[in-house]
């Protein structure tokens, strides 16, 4: 792979340089040739700390289907290892004594099609099952109402940090001090439980922590 230098001038430049290439050489024999090669780019910019007068950004594609349990290219041992790409990074550094370079990692996430689509099929069964149990519930209903099962990436919320997450919701109306739904007879909790039941016999449950936003206040 090869890298980009912007903002940056005369020795710092030279000295950014070198450690790109230094970079790039060791990562690519111990970190991004795994799994068939794991494609990224770095692009190395100024920064304002003398102390570290540059900033190496890798980005790094994570192809989806590989990490959901279901589709016909999902790998456990790939997922493991896309989710600790940053730690993989660093440890690569230390062989360079890099390891107090400025360093970020991003992820372009790739490939989802499959993954997708089974998060679709799950909002399906929800569906249909709030249909069938509750009197009056629409589909428009349940969709005014944003009962639905999302696929969030690169998730950071309290204690959790998930490359790929689930998130459950439903929304209420914030003049309702109940926390009820406006839909009849289901409530917040009930509605939680039916989610994570349902989630929980899918496939995507495997790969996949989940969090609730379920009677959020928007």
């Amino acid at each position: 792979m090869g890298y980009e230098i912007v903002d940056i001038e005369g020795e710092v430049y030279s000295a950014a340089e070198n450690v790109a290439k230094q970079a790039i050489k060791i990562l690519d024999q111990i970190v991004f040739n795994r799994f068939g090669g794991i494609k990224y780019s770095l692009k190395v910019d100024g920064s304002v700390n003398k102390k570290y007068p540059f900033k190496l950004n890798f980005t790094v594609e994570a192809d989806v289907d590989r990490t959901c349990s279901g589709t016909p290219t999902y790998d456990p041992d790939y997922y493991d290892y896309i989710r600790r790409i940053e730690g993989h990074i660093d440890k690569g550094l230390r062989y360079l004594n890099l390891n107090k370079v400025m360093v970020n990692v991003s992820i372009d996430y790739v490939n989802e099609t499959f993954t997708v689509d089974m998060v679709d099929e799950l909002n399906k069964k929800l569906h249909n099952y709030l249909i069938s149990q509750l009197k009056g519930v629409t589909i428009e209903g349940l969709m005014s109402h944003k009962i639905s099962y999302y696929l969030s990436k690169n998730y950071i919320n309290n204690e959790i940090a998930e490359l790929i997450l689930i998130e459950f919701h439903g929304e209420i109306y914030t003049r309702n001090p109940k926390k009820y739904l406006a839909i009849e007879n289901l409530e917040c909790d009930e509605l939680y439980e039916i989610m994570e039941d349902i989630y929980s016999r899918s496939k995507l449950s495997i790969s996949y922590e989940h969090d609730s936003f379920i009677c959020t206040t928007y």
